[in-house]
């Protein structure tokens, strides 16, 4: 009975303790994305830094759980030393498990990390340099009214200061350096005073990676095409002419005196770009994450 009361006393005790850890362990996971998401950054900004054509990888955050599990166990062994000589031995066991998981949402449409990649060639290379073979890609829509997807991110990037990230393939980053990060040779590196754009340069890449990428926020819906009618040349009618051609105007195709019209028509769009009369969006499928309350709320209510 004596042990009984000990075993519960202990077990009381632990349920709060397994509480208490919990909140330390969730807090602690809640304050880790902003460190992850920098990293990230520092990874693909040096990866661009060595390869400005090599393809980054991005991938959100969009749910964290954190778990500890508590055991606690009791073995008891008596040794008989005699008839009335005898010793017993109580050992408690107790472990803890912890256990922090996220739920991540890799980015696999190829216009965003074409973004991407421009975005980080924009603060490593300069903006010349940024969308040199994807004019439009980082401009809005309105900008760059023409096909294709636009992200509208380009008067963000043009408010980031210059000079932030710091690029030498010669030399260590000081150890001052609040974020840095290395690919091949290139080492890019953060000071603290640099921060603040680094954090306004991850919004802007969380804002690509996050947008629908079959949104017509971020696509030049194409006008009603113009359609242009003009006529070819006319040319007379050749006494070669086969007896097979029976184009609008070739009355007799043995009469050299009846020219030969032909009326072409064509559909175009405000930039004067060929285009079908029927206009073709591409239709991108790629991952989306779960929301985390609705999940929270299904796991509840007892549902699978």
């Amino acid at each position: 009975m004596r042990y009984c009361f000990l075993f519960l006393a202990t077990a009381l005790s632990c349920t709060g303790c397994t509480t208490l850890a919990l909140e330390r362990q969730a807090l602690s996971q809640a304050a880790s994305p902003t460190d992850i998401r920098y990293q990230e950054v520092m990874d693909n900004l040096a990866m661009i830094a060595a390869d400005p054509f090599a393809l980054p990888t991005y991938t959100s955050i969009f749910a964290g759980t954190a778990q500890v599990t508590d055991t606690a166990q009791f073995a008891s062994s008596t040794t008989l030393g005699g008839p009335k000589v005898g010793a017993e031995a109580l050992t408690p066991q107790m472990s803890r498990l912890v256990t922090q998981n996220w739920s991540l949402d890799p980015i696999n449409a190829p216009e965003k990390l074409e973004a991407i990649r421009c975005a980080c060639r924009w603060v490593v290379f300069g903006p010349e340099f940024a969308c040199k073979d994807c004019i439009g890609l980082l401009d809005s829509p309105y900008q760059f009214p023409c096909p294709g997807r636009h992200f509208g991110v380009k008067d963000r990037m043009c408010q980031l200061p210059t000079g932030w990230l710091h690029t030498d393939c010669r030399s260590l980053p000081p150890k001052g350096a609040s974020y840095k990060a290395r690919s091949g040779d290139v080492w890019v590196w953060v000071m603290p005073e640099d921060m603040k754009a680094l954090a306004d340069f991850n919004l802007i890449l969380q804002d690509i990676a996050r947008v629908d990428i079959n949104s017509p926020t971020i696509q030049y819906i194409r006008p009603v095409p113009s359609d242009f009618l003009f006529p070819t040349l006319d040319r007379k009618a050749d006494s070669n002419c086969p007896l097979t051609c029976n184009f609008r105007g070739c009355a007799c195709p043995r009469d050299p005196a009846v020219p030969v019209s032909v009326v072409a028509e064509v559909s175009v769009d405000p930039c004067l770009w060929l285009m079908p009369d029927i206009p073709y969006y591409k239709w991108r499928t790629e991952n989306y994450g779960t929301d985390p309350n609705l999940r929270t709320l299904i796991n509840a209510s007892g549902l699978h």
